[in-house]
C-alpha cells in the first residue's frame, strides 16, 4: 500500500541555539571587538558627512571618542559618535545578514551587518545594548536593546525579535553596550594583562588613519596611540603622489592622477584602465 506523501514536508527550521553557535565558531575576541569598533567609527564618519574608505581631507574627529572597558567580570564599550536610530534597530541592526534587496551601505566599513550580534553573543549571555540618538525633529531619543541569551534561545518560533525598551538618555548621543556572564573564554582573556596588550597594538595599527583624524580610543581608561606611518624620502627618490579621478565616457574608465618615481620623473599622466563599454 504506497504512503500518501501529498502533505509531507522535511523540516529545516533553523534554531537559534545553532545560529548563536554557528556565528560565533570561527571569530576570535579580538575580531569581535574591532567589529563593535567599526560600528562606532562609522558613526563618526557618518556625523562628519563622510565615509570611513573615503578618508576625506580635512576631517576632524576630534570630538569623538570610544572607550572600552573589559575585566573577568564584565566588558563595555561606549561612543559618542551619534547613536543608532530606533528606525536601524527595528529593521536593520538586530538582524541575522542582509536581506537580498539591501545594498551594502556606501559609509560603512564593515560588509555583512552581522558584526555586532556576533561579537555580543560571542562575548558573553547577559547584554545590554543602549543607544540615544537626535531625530530630524531635534529630538534626543533613548532606547535599551536587553538581551539575555539562555532565556532567548528557549523558543525557536519564528518572529525572532528582541524587545525594545524605552531608557534613560546617554550623556552624548552614541551608543552603549554592556556584557556580563562573559563566556569563559573572553573572562580569561580579558584577566590576561598580554590579551589587553595586544588588543591595544592591533587597535593602534588597524584604525591609525582615523586616529589622525583625532579620533580617540581607549582601554580601561588608557588612550591608545596610533601606529605613526612614515615614507623614506632621498635627493633621488620620493614616494609616488597618485590622485585619482574616475570619469566614465561611454567607453571606459579613465585614471587622471600624478605619479612620481623619482623627483626628475615627476609628471602628468592620463591613461585608460578598461574599454569595456
Amino acid at each position: 500500500m504506497a504512503t500518501d506523501l501529498a502533505d509531507k514536508k522535511a523540516s529545516a527550521n533553523p534554531t537559534k541555539t545553532f545560529f548563536v553557535k554557528m556565528i560565533t565558531k570561527d571569530i576570535l575576541l579580538e575580531d569581535c571587538i574591532m567589529d563593535l569598533i567599526d560600528n562606532s567609527v562609522d558613526g563618526a564618519w557618518r556625523c562628519e558627512g563622510s565615509r570611513p574608505m573615503g578618508l576625506s581631507e580635512g576631517a576632524d574627529l576630534s570630538k569623538y571618542s570610544i572607550s572600552i572597558t573589559l575585566s573577568g567580570a564584565s566588558f563595555r564599550i561606549v561612543d559618542n559618535c551619534g547613536g543608532m536610530t530606533l528606525d536601524d534597530a527595528v529593521k536593520h541592526a538586530f538582524s541575522f545578514g542582509r536581506q537580498a534587496t539591501e545594498t551594502n551601505e556606501d559609509y560603512s566599513i564593515g560588509v555583512y551587518g552581522i558584526g555586532m550580534k556576533r561579537a555580543v553573543f560571542k562575548l558573553g549571555t547577559d547584554i545590554k545594548i543602549r543607544s540615544t540618538f537626535t531625530d530630524e525633529n531635534k529630538r534626543r531619543l533613548p532606547f535599551a536593546v536587553p538581551i539575555n541569551v539562555p532565556t532567548w534561545v528557549t523558543n525557536d518560533v519564528p518572529p525572532w525579535d528582541f524587545d525594545i525598551d524605552p531608557d534613560e538618555p546617554l550623556a552624548e548621543d552614541g551608543v552603549e553596550i554592556i556584557v556580563n556572564s562573559l563566556t569563559p573564554g573572553a573572562a580569561r582573556s580579558f584577566e590576561n594583562p598580554s590579551f589587553i596588550q595586544n588588543l591595544r597594538r592591533t587597535i593602534g595599527r588597524d584604525y591609525t588613519l582615523h586616529m589622525n583624524r583625532g579620533l580617540k580610543i581607549s582601554i580601561n581608561g588608557e588612550v591608545v596611540p596610533g601606529t605613526q606611518i612614515e615614507l623614506r624620502t632621498s635627493e633621488d627618490f620620493t614616494p609616488a603622489a597618485l590622485r585619482i579621478q574616475r570619469r566614465n565616457r561611454g567607453h571606459g574608465t579613465w585614471i587622471r592622477g600624478i605619479s612620481s618615481g623619482t623627483r626628475q620623473a615627476s609628471r602628468r599622466r592620463s591613461r585608460p584602465i578598461s574599454t569595456a563599454p
